[in-house]
């Protein structure tokens, strides 16, 4: 994932890489073109869009370059949950597929750490985001398991 340096950058790519234009793209944000253009600009005649028309930049075009670049900037990274919920799956083969991908994911780093190649950063990183996500997903089957029909006080 080639992500942008500077937050001018990231709202240039969001921009200029939308299709069908920047017209269509300003109706939709409701904002002129040139605003764009001048948010897209580098150096002392551009301009910032405010948090709203990034939030709605983002919406319309459903491009999160500009969210990469800002958990770049800031220490974070972003993992969107599983499109298949492992929690349609029974326990046993839940577990059987958290092992399965951390056992991928360790693969992938080791083979990062003593192969540094781009190729292998990017399949690494491939790797832990698939983690987290099942990580997730399983965190969130925890929260919603019912224990109060597990437990009986006879008491």
């Amino acid at each position: 994932m080639n992500v942008p340096t500077n937050r001018i950058a990231a709202v240039a790519k969001t921009v200029h890489s939308y299709q069908p234009g920047i017209k269509q793209l300003a109706d939709l944000c409701s904002c002129s073109s040139n605003l764009l253009y001048r948010a897209s600009l580098l150096g002392a005649s551009g301009c910032d869009l405010s948090f709203g028309k990034v939030e709605r930049l983002i919406d319309v075009t459903r491009d999160f370059t500009v969210i990469d670049y800002l958990n770049n900037r800031f220490g974070f990274f972003k993992a969107r949950p599983p499109r298949v919920a492992i929690n349609k799956m029974n326990e046993a083969d839940a577990l059987n597929h958290f092992q399965n991908v951390s056992l991928a994911a360790l693969q992938t780093l080791r083979e990062f750490f003593f192969t540094p190649t781009t190729k292998n950063r990017h399949a690494a990183d491939r790797s832990l985001t698939e983690c987290l996500a099942t990580v997730e997903s399983i965190r969130k089957r925890v929260r919603g398991k019912n224990f109060n029909q597990l437990e009986m006080d006879l008491c």
